[in-house]
């Protein structure tokens, strides 16, 4: 995490890992609560071009990833995804994600470019 930023969202079970191991551009990456009326970076990261880094005890809810290329200047948001945990029998289930940024051709990602407005 990056020093000097909050970290939200930490009473779960959930982990999250955020895949950059397909770029080599450096990027800057935001996970964002969208529960509320306003969407709200609950954790920021750096994390180096052809590395991974994980974030874990995240809150149950539905969020989305916020990432700019430090190359490039150009930012982008994920689609929606949830993270849930259940109680069962025994313990708690939760969700591993992995989420792999990726340098694709224009039209056939899943993430979509965003202004720098929308990078809280």
């Amino acid at each position: 995490y990056l020093s000097g930023y909050p970290v939200l969202n930490d009473r779960g079970l959930s982990t999250l890992t955020v895949d950059n191991a397909r770029s080599l551009s450096d990027v800057l990456v935001k996970l964002v609560a969208l529960d509320g009326n306003t969407p709200l970076p609950v954790r920021t990261s750096f994390v180096r071009g052809g590395s991974s880094f994980t974030m874990e005890n995240i809150s149950p809810g539905s969020y989305d990833i916020r990432y700019q290329s430090l190359d490039t200047g150009e930012i982008f948001r994920s689609e929606r995804f949830e993270l849930a945990q259940a109680k069962e029998n025994g313990g708690t289930s939760f969700g591993r994600t992995i989420l792999t940024l990726q340098t694709v051709p224009e039209g056939k990602s899943r993430s979509a470019m965003i202004s720098e407005r929308d990078f809280p």
